[in-house]
């Protein structure tokens, strides 16, 4: 039968071997054991302790009192997983949970037993990530850029200071769906191009552009939305980075109303100077024409000599009147009100071939009774005819083909030539340095119509441009 001197023992035994340090105290505060892990944590060994009372040495001046209420409420009552802030004997400092209670021996006053668990280390993390989490919390209440937290069900988590100036009206802790709050008028479904809906498709970031209603004033607002997976690779969350873009496209839709105005402005003067070419210019010079045919009177004496500075002056001004017809008709196509755009196009084109040898197959489709208005059609005649000059110029092709094709809601021109092809990204970088304006004059043309130009090309293997802009169609009917 174990007596109480081998049960005391043993438990001296298992407080020496504890890998926790342990502490055992009398009523009146006095230390009766420390076990090795104590002394190793502390820096303080057993002689130095053993019938010292409160305040102990590894107590915090700062902290006396608090720690001195703690330690008596441990004495009488006990107390279970308290955290502690101490010092060793060297000065550093280190926190404990601290599980401490009375210890009956039978006769006698009780003890108080402290076990105390190195938690320095979690604490010192726990820390390190309170300080990170506010510092990031700082930063992103701080910036310009608005940020919120969606749920997959489309519901608002967490939104930062900027998205609550602009949505004061909005308590994320209601968790109201997204797509009803933020509009104004609200929506009943979720928004068709949403970037968060797409994050949570298919896991990727996605971006889109929306125009919203902010304190009453429409917005422009790029949204950025990225996927939050938790450990387990789950899809819990999407994060809106929304960012006021107003300001830049306002001040891209003043430069293309201004572009828009320097064409019209542009045509109107050509248009101006290509009537007063023809009507006014080659007038004249027909005139003159005429008047020195009646030189050439055979019933009139003139000399011979006379006559032959005569018939020269007249074959010069044959071709003058022909390269003032051909300015003028460069200038503004004579067609394009009375025929239309597609006829235009193709006697152009017939003439173009007629007159360079290249041929030209114009195609159209999807056009015929279309109303694309004087803005578009002169840019899509500039388009073909600048892209035809640049073949004569420098493709050294037989033959081109100009496909122009309306295919709601876009319009589509396409045109390939069978030429000597070139390096698309050296021609590309070598446009600035060679200044020249062809290429960047349509770039210029597609942008203002909201389009895309794409550039293909290889060495040897011809070149083809490829455009693309929107187009609301309007069907007209066609007259007898």
């Amino acid at each position: 039968m174990t007596t109480k001197t081998e049960n005391a023992e043993f438990g001296i035994f298992l407080m020496a071997h504890s890998p926790n340090p342990i502490l055992v105290c009398k009523a009146d505060s006095a230390i009766t054991y420390v076990n090795p892990a104590f002394e190793r944590l502390t820096g303080f060994r057993a002689a130095e302790l053993i019938g010292a009372n409160a305040p102990y040495p590894w107590w915090l001046p700062e902290r006396i009192d608090k720690t001195q209420k703690a330690f008596h409420t441990a004495m009488t009552a006990g107390v279970t997983r308290i955290e502690e802030h101490f010092q060793k004997k060297n000065g550093d400092r280190f926190w404990v949970e601290l599980t401490a209670g009375l210890v009956e021996n039978g006769s006698g006053a009780p003890y108080y037993l402290a076990n105390w668990v190195d938690i320095t280390d979690r604490k010192k993390a726990a820390d390190e990530l309170r300080e990170s989490e506010e510092r990031y919390r700082s930063l992103v209440d701080n910036i310009t850029t608005g940020v919120t937290l969606i749920s997959p069900d489309m519901k608002i988590l967490a939104m930062n200071r900027q998205m609550r100036r602009w949505y004061p009206h909005i308590d994320p802790s209601e968790k109201l769906f997204c797509y009803r709050v933020y509009h104004d008028p609200p929506r009943e479904d979720r928004c068709p191009d949403c970037p968060a809906c797409a994050s949570f498709m298919d896991g990727e970031v996605h971006e889109s552009t929306h125009e919203v209603s902010v304190h009453g004033d429409m917005r422009f607002h790029r949204i950025v939305s990225s996927p939050i997976r938790n450990n387990e690779g789950r899809l819990v969350a999407a994060i809106n980075m929304i960012e006021d873009i107003t300001a830049a496209r306002q001040t891209e839709m003043r430069i293309k109303s201004l572009s828009h105005q320097l064409l019209k402005a542009q045509e109107d003067e050509r248009r101006m100077i290509s009537r007063e070419l023809h009507d006014s210019v080659a007038q004249e010079l027909s005139t003159v024409k005429i008047a020195l045919a009646t030189l050439l009177n055979p019933h009139a004496s003139v000399p011979p000599e006379m006559l032959q500075k005569v018939s020269k002056l007249t074959r010069l001004l044959d071709r003058s009147i022909l390269s003032v017809r051909n300015l003028s008709y460069g200038l503004r196509p004579p067609g394009l009100e009375e025929f239309g755009l597609l006829q235009t196009l193709a006697t152009f084109c017939e003439e173009f071939g007629e007159s360079t040898g290249i041929e030209v197959d114009f195609q159209t489709a999807g056009l015929k009774n279309s109303f694309l208005g004087s803005f578009i059609e002169i840019n899509l005649y500039r388009l073909i005819q600048e892209g035809l000059n640049n073949v004569r110029k420098h493709a050294a092709a037989g033959r081109v083909i100009i496909k122009l094709v309306g295919s709601h809601p876009n319009i589509i021109l396409r045109i390939i030539d069978d030429g000597r092809g070139f390096d698309v990204k050296a021609r590309e970088r070598a446009l600035d340095a060679e200044r020249r304006l062809g290429l960047r004059s349509m770039k210029e043309r597609v942008s203002l119509l909201q389009g895309r130009m794409e550039l293909r090309s290889r060495l040897g293997k011809g070149t083809s441009i490829h455009i693309k802009f929107p187009h609301q169609e309007k069907k007209v009917e066609s007259k007898k």
